[in-house]
């Protein structure tokens, strides 16, 4: 019997540095051009003819004092990002059943923003058919909210991308609402002990993981709040890196997403896919040769990144490609 044996070329080790295009709301009229759907209720994926992606959910909140409220978000399908004038309210998140929100309304007029990203679909059983963004009604305190403006970021146009600039115009430093998001990290410890109550009782398997996976979130999550704060901190942005491979001779890679949090990343305009490190286990995404292109070209990475990016400021972010994967990090 032959053995004959097969030599992968890869690229070697090298870093890229990032740099802040602008916040989803900087450029959200490049990301969705048509315009906003007008809607008395809101409407889901396949009522705007959306497949995938992600939708932006746009109305206006009146207070008559500031407070803080419980926002219901029972009919989203999957996640979905809260912000408050812009100003990140925290995550709502199908997976681990948490559908309420503590947010903060000034007294006036108040902007809820809404990004709502549909995780994947079900091929099978009772939920191959489900919907996907916001199947319902929004309440908050009980009152249902009206008169929604949505935005489709399904991310299929990716000439887009060339557009965007490497030099933010837009570097504001914008305040946590920190009283939300202790609110809402309080609800989810609260949740979070209704479920180990129910698994210590004899609850199923999926109650232990679903338990288990939680924890470690929260966990990750109060941690992330003494992390060092970056430009629009926890603010949904498009990061941007240039670069020139100096080489001719092309091979794959890897790209290593450690130290960010959760997003999408584009090469040249292909969709490498969806990452999510801190969840696990995988935290490289596979880069073949034929999407590059050879010195002295220029590549362009982009990254929509939804909760936290690891820089210091707008202009002090970096990634590496590696020469592996990593398809076994912390879950």
């Amino acid at each position: 019997m032959l053995l004959f044996e097969c030599k992968v070329l890869r690229l070697p080790h090298f870093n890229i540095s990032l740099f802040q295009s602008g916040t989803l709301m900087d450029l959200l009229s490049k990301l969705s051009p048509q315009g906003p759907i007008n809607s008395t209720s809101p409407l889901t994926f396949e009522e705007v003819g959306q497949d995938y992606g992600f939708i932006l959910y746009r109305t206006v909140v009146k207070s008559d004092s500031v407070g803080l409220v419980v926002l219901n978000l029972t009919s989203v399908r999957d996640r979905a990002h809260v912000l408050v004038n812009e100003v990140p309210a925290g995550v709502v998140n199908r997976m681990d059943d948490s559908y309420y929100l503590g947010i903060t309304l000034s007294a006036g007029e108040n902007r809820l923003d809404i990004l709502v990203e549909n995780l994947g679909r079900i091929c099978y059983g009772t939920f191959m058919n489900e919907s996907k963004g916001l199947i319902g009604d929004v309440s908050i305190d009980g009152g249902i909210l009206k008169n929604w403006k949505i935005y489709p970021l399904p991310f299929n146009n990716t000439n887009v991308f060339n557009t965007f600039s490497t030099q933010s115009n837009k570097l504001t430093h914008r305040k946590q609402n920190h009283t939300s998001r202790d609110f809402y990290y309080e609800n989810k410890w609260d949740s979070l002990s209704n479920k180990e109550r129910a698994m210590n009782n004899g609850g199923s398997e999926r109650l232990k993981r679903s338990a288990e996976f939680e924890r470690k979130s929260l966990a990750r999550g109060f941690e992330r709040q003494q992390l060092p704060q970056a430009a629009n901190p926890d603010s949904p942005s498009i990061y941007i890196a240039d670069f020139v491979l100096y080489t001719t001779e092309l091979a794959d890679t890897f790209l290593d997403t450690s130290g960010w949090y959760k997003g999408v990343a584009f090469l040249n305009g292909f969709n490498l896919g969806r990452y999510w490190p801190v969840a696990g286990p995988q935290v490289t995404l596979y880069v073949p040769a034929m999407l590059f292109r050879p010195y002295p070209a220029k590549n362009r990475l982009v990254l929509f990144e939804l909760e936290w990016a690891p820089c210091q400021g707008a202009h002090n972010c970096t990634m590496q490609f590696i020469n592996y994967p990593i398809l076994d990090g912390p879950v």
